[in-house]
C-alpha cells in the first residue's frame, strides 16, 4: 500500500496555511526581489562604468578642447583660473586653519607632505617590552623571543608590587 504524503506548508511563525496562500507569499517575495535588482542595477554607480574608462572619456574631452584654446596662456583665461583654485595645498594657511570644515572628498586635489601622514595603530592590546613601543607600523605585535622580556617584566612588577605594599604597612 502507497500512501499519497501531502506536503503541509507553514508561515513564518511556523502556523498551518493553505498552499494557494503560500505560492503567492513566494510570488510576491521574488516580485520584491527582482524590484529591488531593477533598483540598484538603475542606479549610477561610479564602479559600474569602469573608472579607467571615465578617465580615459575625461582626456578624450580634453584633448578636444586643446585645440580650441590659445598657444599662449593669459592670466585672464577662466578655465586655468579654475583648475588652479581646485587645487588645494597643503602649506595653504586657510586650509589649515579650517582643515576640519574642507571636504577632502571633493573634487579638489589635496597634496599633503609625507610627514602629516598619520601612521596606523593597532586598537588591539600588544604585549609589553622594554622599549614601550606599540604594535602598530613600526611593530606587528609578534613576540619573537625566548620569553624572557616577560619574565624581565614580571620580575620587575613584583618587585614594584612588593615595595609598594611594603610601604603602605609602615
Amino acid at each position: 500500500m502507497t500512501y499519497k504524503a501531502v506536503a503541509i506548508y507553514r508561515n513564518n511563525e511556523g502556523r498551518r496555511i493553505d498552499e494557494e496562500i503560500w505560492l503567492n507569499e513566494r510570488i510576491k517575495k521574488k516580485k520584491q526581489k527582482l524590484k529591488e535588482i531593477k533598483v540598484t542595477t538603475q542606479k549610477d554607480l561610479p564602479w559600474s562604468t569602469g573608472i579607467i574608462q571615465q578617465k580615459r572619456l575625461e582626456k578624450v574631452l580634453d584633448s578636444k578642447e586643446v585645440p580650441h584654446e590659445q598657444f599662449m596662456r593669459f592670466d585672464g583665461n577662466k578655465s586655468i583660473d579654475e583648475e588652479l583654485r581646485n587645487k588645494v595645498h597643503w602649506d595653504d594657511p586657510l586650509f589649515l586653519i579650517n582643515s576640519k570644515s574642507v571636504n577632502l572628498n571633493s573634487d579638489k586635489k589635496v597634496i599633503l607632505p609625507s610627514n602629516t601622514i598619520k601612521r596606523l595603530k593597532c586598537r588591539f592590546l600588544s604585549p609589553q617590552n622594554r622599549f614601550g613601543i606599540e604594535a602598530g607600523y613600526r611593530w606587528d605585535g609578534v613576540v619573537r623571543g625566548n620569553g624572557y622580556e616577560e619574565k624581565l617584566l614580571l620580575k620587575l612588577n613584583n618587585k614594584e608590587n612588593r615595595f609598594s605594599v611594603l610601604g603602605d604597612f609602615e
